[in-house]
């Protein structure tokens, strides 16, 4: 239990009154490798919750990885434990990968409300995934929330169709884009969330490995087409963070900071995690 002069808690007193534990699914899962807030996708005034799963072999594909959705509730948890695999469309879904290794779900996150439509999104990364031919340069993938998300009680990546959601294509072979992914606030001060995703395989100014960021504007229209190639980024539709040396592997973690200058306007943190005294690369 809580101990008032240590403030501890141990995870196996969590009981549905103060907590639950959440149960994946299958042996080798890795369901809870990436969680996250995921702010109130279904617009009834909770907030529901990410979990990502990148080793899960959904429909028959191994390691395409699952993401599963809980919603919120005021009774959420109350039985001390929830398992993902009773998931039904009415307490959550489960998001399914694409193709065999993907990863999808390694990184998950909260989108904000890129499409500004007064509903929260998300973003699931899928680092191996392959791209227009491009192995691993990794692939990212917008879920726009909705009233009625996703009512059959499962969602394919593969069904991305521009209405509710949209692919983020990385660029160049072994990239790894969507390693990692965040909602980045508003970054550009236009009044709708923004997007970044990072890169940390990729060799920007002939730097191998030096990584790279990718911030993604939204807006009314984003993703309208169904997909979004990062090398068609070119500032007006968002911009490109480049790491400084070769094997720094910037981007291996990315997050809006909030307004850290107090200027009004969100800022972003990036991780290098090879960096020379293991910097932190901050965007104001």
């Amino acid at each position: 239990m809580a101990n008032s002069l240590f403030n501890f808690l141990n995870l196996s007193d969590l009981n549905g009154t103060n907590g639950f534990l959440i149960n994946g699914i299958a042996s080798g899962d890795s369901s809870g490798a990436s969680v996250s807030n995921a702010g109130d996708i279904n617009g009834d005034g909770l907030d529901d919750l990410i979990i990502g799963a990148f080793r899960a072999d959904p429909n028959g594909n191994s390691y395409a990885g699952q993401s599963y959705v809980l919603f919120g509730g005021r009774n959420l948890g109350s039985g001390g434990s929830l398992n993902l695999s009773d998931l039904n469309g009415t307490n959550g879904f489960l998001i399914n990968g694409i193709a065999a290794y993907d990863y999808s779900g390694e990184s998950v996150s909260n989108a904000g409300d890129i499409n500004g439509d007064g509903i929260d999104d998300l973003i699931i990364g899928a680092f191996g995934a392959d791209p227009n031919g491009n192995s691993y340069a990794g692939q990212s993938y917008v879920v726009f929330g909705g009233r009625n998300l996703d009512s059959g009680g499962s969602l394919n990546l593969s069904d991305l169709n521009g209405t509710n959601g949209f692919l983020i294509n990385g660029i160049a072979e072994r990239d790894f884009s969507g390693d990692s992914v965040s909602n980045a606030g508003d970054i550009n001060g236009d009044g709708i969330d923004d997007l970044i995703i990072g890169a940390d395989g990729a060799d920007p100014n002939g730097n191998s490995y030096a990584g790279q960021s990718y911030v993604v504007f939204g807006g009314r229209n984003l993703g309208s087409g169904g997909s979004l190639n990062l090398s068609d980024l070119n500032g007006t539709n968002g911009f490109l963070i480049n790491g400084i040396a070769g094997r720094d592997f910037s981007g291996d973690s990315v997050s809006n900071a909030g307004d850290i200058n107090g200027d009004g306007i969100d800022d972003l943190i990036i991780g290098a995690r090879v960096l020379d005294f293991g910097q932190k690369e901050l965007f104001a």
